[in-house]
């Protein structure tokens, strides 16, 4: 979280916002509810973890060293596939192909097929 925001203090075009006033940090990383979750567990230790979010979320708490969110994102992750939605959990990795834990996910995903 901490580079995110420095990273954008480097960038020459925030520089140009007014001093004092809201600077808008770029999150491409990440689907917007998904981060927002992110800060969420952050600030109070909670998230929901649902079909669409866990993905997201099991790489921003690699991502962010989020230890128990990744624990229960496996958790959830893990519950799902042995339920038989592993289509579910499949359709929600599609948008971080680009995160570490992409792979793993696919590794436990294709495990249950």
């Amino acid at each position: 979280m901490y580079q995110l925001i420095f990273n954008n203090l480097n960038n020459p075009e925030s520089r140009l916002s007014k001093l004092g006033g809201p600077v808008t940090i770029p999150v491409r990383k990440y689907d917007p509810e998904v981060f927002r979750m992110l800060v969420q567990f952050i600030q109070s230790g909670t998230a929901t973890i649902n079909d669409v979010t866990a993905t997201g979320l099991l790489c921003g708490a690699h991502q962010f060293e989020l230890r128990d969110l990744q624990k229960a994102c496996w958790k959830y992750i893990e519950a799902r596939l042995t339920s038989g939605y592993e289509a579910e959990i499949f359709a929600g990795t599609r948008a971080y192909k680009h995160h570490r834990q992409y792979q793993d996910i696919i590794a436990e995903v294709s495990f249950c097929f």
